[in-house]
């Protein structure tokens, strides 16, 4: 199930982000977020418990995509594209026309992930990770007119 995500999910939520990314958020940047006007946070709770987690960041018409993950015991179930749907929904609901977000070169199953709901690469940021350095593409999908 799929609810937002609160200030008693940051610790599991940052355990989730340090096995998913070299450059998990910091436990006070997950709660800077979920007390965020402009940020929707969700978890995917499994029997009580954040299986997986997702942050969009919203601004006039457009969003970012910031993180989205799921526990390794969880992965290959379908929970990341529920809660990218979950997001884009939201968002829309919001007035948000363009959802942007920015993905490791080397990442095929997000990028699959994303292509298959809808996002197009539109760019490569040079060097854009650390931790391995590495390029990003950035992915965007569109609703309407161009964002």
């Amino acid at each position: 199930m799929i609810r937002l995500m609160n200030e008693q999910d940051v610790e599991r939520v940052y355990a989730i982000a340090c096995e998913s990314f070299t450059d998990a958020w910091s436990r006070a940047l997950l709660s800077a977020a979920v007390n965020n006007a402009n940020e929707y946070c969700i978890v995917y709770d499994i029997g009580g418990n954040a299986a997986g987690f997702a942050i969009l960041s919203m601004s006039v018409d457009t969003a970012d995509i910031e993180d989205i993950a799921v526990a390794c015991e969880f992965r290959r179930r379908g929970i990341a594209d529920r809660m990218l749907e979950s997001l884009t929904e939201y968002g829309m609901s919001k007035g948000i026309r363009g959802f942007a977000l920015e993905v490791r070169k080397s990442n095929a199953p997000a990028i699959a992930l994303y292509k298959k709901n809808g996002f197009v690469t539109e760019s490569c940021r040079k060097s854009y990770y650390k931790n391995p350095v590495e390029d990003a593409y950035v992915m965007w999908k569109r609703y309407g007119s161009k964002s």
